[in-house]
């Protein structure tokens, strides 16, 4: 095992710069993961293959990364207090290669969770959770969406955007090529805020398209050829956190339920 202790080190300022560049994570096509659950759930998995090389805190046992084809690198404690306070109490991260889907590669059907410029990382790691847990087929994030493989937004999706197949692209692109699979969208406008038609079996295809807190969903989702407005009902509360009202909802429309629309 290779031992760190200066920050002048190639591979601790890699590190570092992934952590913080979301540039650099697109141009290398890497990106990091944070703790013990996520790095073990990596390395019992095929995703085991596309990690570079793990990372442990000197303080931690590295007995058990010994025998790993991966290299496995040992930083000082003084660089884990200076990279990242969730590493620095977690003492384990691994580099992995990790990339968006092309265009051409997202499933000609399935169920979708499409995110509109939903920029709090840990909404964005909350839903991509609950679609995972769920079995959504891909999840498809606007360019003004929180970076859905960022090491943050790992982290909050305690590791699932790393195993949920993930296309980014414009809002313009996305609906496009729902339009061109034929995938029934399902949007959540706040106009009218009157509940007219009911739910009360899951659809075997559809598309959740969730919008920002702030702003809500872009106006080009309205153009959409088969699209349902949905609202959940609420007795005086003007509205969900995204991440609460979006888990809901998959929920009830992968197994069936009450919505109102």
């Amino acid at each position: 095992m290779k031992h760190i202790s200066s920050k002048n080190n190639s591979i601790y300022k890699e590190i570092k710069k992934l952590l913080t560049s979301s540039s650099h994570r697109k141009k290398t096509g890497l990106t990091v993961a944070i703790g013990r659950k996520v790095v073990e759930d990596i390395l019992t998995s095929e995703l085991e293959k596309q990690v570079k090389y793990i990372a442990i805190d000197e303080r931690k046992d590295p007995s058990p990364y010994e025998e790993l084809d991966s290299p496995t690198i040992v930083l000082s404690q003084h660089l884990s207090k200076e990279l990242d306070p969730v590493f620095d109490d977690q003492g384990i991260l691994t580099v992995i290669e990790r990339k968006y889907i092309a265009e051409e590669d997202i499933p000609d059907s399935g169920i979708f969770l499409i995110l509109d410029g939903v920029s709090d990382p840990i909404n964005v790691g909350a839903l991509i959770r609950t679609a995972s847990g769920l079995g959504f087929t891909a999840v498809l994030a606007t360019e003004n969406t929180a970076d859905p493989l960022s090491p943050k937004v790992i982290r909050y999706s305690s590791g699932y955007s790393l195993f949920v197949p993930i296309y980014r692209g414009s809002s313009k692109k996305i609906w496009k090529a729902m339009k061109d699979r034929a995938i029934k969208l399902i949007t959540t406008y706040l106009e009218g805020r009157s509940c007219t038609s009911t739910f009360t079996s899951a659809i075997k295809e559809f598309a959740l398209c969730l919008g920002s807190e702030g702003r809500g969903l872009s106006e080009i989702w309205k153009e959409y050829p088969d699209r349902v407005n949905l609202l959940l009902k609420m007795n005086d509360i003007d509205s969900f956190n995204v991440s609460v009202a979006g888990s809901i909802l998959m929920y009830i429309l992968k197994t069936g339920g009450e919505l109102c629309g």
